[in-house]
């Protein structure tokens, strides 16, 4: 059993050696070499490498973070998901300029260093496949950022009361001089979603415009899918509002918020 097993490791070891190709790059110091791993864009993840005297420089070429954005997948734009980039790169050990990745090696910790930067890369890009209670969370900071972007006066995470007696969580107040606007900030709406977010407007509604109108907004993210339009007409049957996020910067949803 032994024997057998420690063959299927090597046949594994030798099938990882098949699949790094190395690359001289012209005119550059550089050399580009495969990996046998998938970014979650489904393609081979290639590092670039340096040689400098007796150090060795190896680098994912800018491409991780530069794919994560191409799909709305900004590290910096969230608190959230920088803390969980930094918590990724101190694990692993691994140094960033803002745009790549990379570390530094000599001859003797190569092999352990190339491997670090590998796992640190696979980390990084499964952020756009984050859990849904984590992309629930980086979403409402998002629309946090963006609020606080347009100069939007609010409050977030705030309890309001109903006639009913009940109280709910609302993620953002909106304030202007004739109306107040609650927002929910949504990732992956359902029936579920839609009709407690209009139960609690119509509740707190009740309470509130004694002092000033109260509207009712939902912010989808549109990013990597399809709204229902089953779930925007509801909203509009019931006079709520809503906003595509991929649609966030036009002006009649400029205008709606600061209304």
């Amino acid at each position: 059993m032994k024997e057998k097993v420690k063959g299927l490791v090597g046949e594994y070891y030798q099938w990882l050696f098949n699949k790094v190709d190395v690359l001289e790059l012209e005119e550059s110091e550089w050399v580009i070499t495969g990996t046998p791993f998938e970014n979650f864009m489904g393609d081979l993840i290639d590092l670039y490498i340096k040689i400098s005297g007796n150090e060795i420089i190896i680098s994912d070429g800018g491409e991780t973070l530069s794919n994560l954005e191409f799909v709305g997948v900004n590290i910096n734009k969230s608190k959230r998901r920088k803390q969980i980039f930094e918590n990724i790169i101190m694990t692993y050990g691994i140094s960033t300029d803002g745009k790549s990745l990379f570390v530094k090696a000599t001859e003797k910790d190569f092999v352990k260093k190339k491997h670090q930067l590998i796992q640190a890369i696979l980390q990084i890009s499964d952020m756009f496949l984050l859990t849904k209670e984590n992309i629930s969370s980086i979403f409402k900071e998002d629309v946090k950022t963006f609020l606080e972007e347009k100069d939007i006066p609010f409050t977030e995470d705030i309890l309001l009361r109903g006639k009913s007696g009940l109280e709910f969580n609302i993620d953002f107040l909106v304030f202007s001089k004739n109306t107040e606007k609650i927002i929910k900030a949504t990732n992956n709406p359902n029936k579920n979603t839609i009709a407690t977010f209009l139960f609690a407007w119509e509740d707190v509604k009740e309470i509130r415009e004694k002092k000033k109108a109260l509207d009712a907004i939902m912010i989808f993210n549109d990013t990597n899918k399809k709204i229902p339009e089953e779930y925007l007409t509801a909203l509009e049957q019931k006079n709520a509002y809503y906003i595509l996020w991929s649609e966030r910067y036009e002006t009649k949803n400029l205008e709606l918020l600061a209304a």
